[in-house]
């Protein structure tokens, strides 16, 4: 499959310009996180992103890329999200 089958293009209001957003699972495999961490991460306004009609949430693939290119942005507040779904998920049972 091609890599353009894999995203679309939209106005990004972030960006302030049309960039290619990429399906949540793509954006996963392209920032090497999970999908927790992901939703973490757009909780918190930390990429950007945008809800299609049918309720699909679509990654901004350039907000996405300024964010992996730029670590030091948010050092501490990353490796929190990044260990986040860890912690969920290995987290005793009550």
């Amino acid at each position: 499959m091609g890599r353009s089958l894999l995203s679309v293009t939209f106005f990004c209001k972030r960006c302030r310009k049309n960039t290619k957003f990429l399906p949540v699972q793509f954006a996963c495999a392209l920032a090497s996180v999970s999908r927790s961490t992901l939703y973490y991460w757009m909780d918190h306004a930390w990429i950007h992103w945008l809800e299609r009609p049918n309720g699909r949430r679509l990654i901004c693939q350039q907000g996405l890329q300024h964010l992996r290119d730029a670590p030091d942005v948010m050092p501490s507040r990353l490796s929190r999200a990044a260990n986040l779904s860890e912690t969920v998920r290995h987290r005793p049972k009550a």
